[in-house]
């Protein structure tokens, strides 16, 4: 089964559910993924529109930066395990 979490209109841009938070959202040059300690050791991947991978990266701390300067404008999908959430790059 796959989950997809889709981020309220939230004027903060901050995403969060049990396990990770993310933002700002929309960004534009980083964003930032607080972990808790379940998530630690784990990958994440960030795709573009047509499902390629353009970022790979592990959950190292509790605060994660990401940088996004290169990718076009768009929406991004990040995926961490089984959890998906919808990046958008300004």
């Amino acid at each position: 089964n796959k989950f997809y979490y889709e981020q309220s209109t939230l004027s903060t841009g901050i995403y969060e559910n049990s396990n990770f938070s993310v933002f700002p959202n929309p960004a534009s040059d980083q964003i930032s993924i607080e972990a808790n300690e379940y998530l630690m050791g784990n990958e994440f991947a960030i795709y573009n529109s047509i499902g390629k991978s353009v970022r790979k990266g592990s959950i190292t701390t509790k605060e994660n930066i990401v940088n996004l300067n290169d990718l076009a404008t768009g929406i991004y999908i990040l995926r961490i395990n089984k959890q998906l959430y919808k990046v958008i790059k300004q």
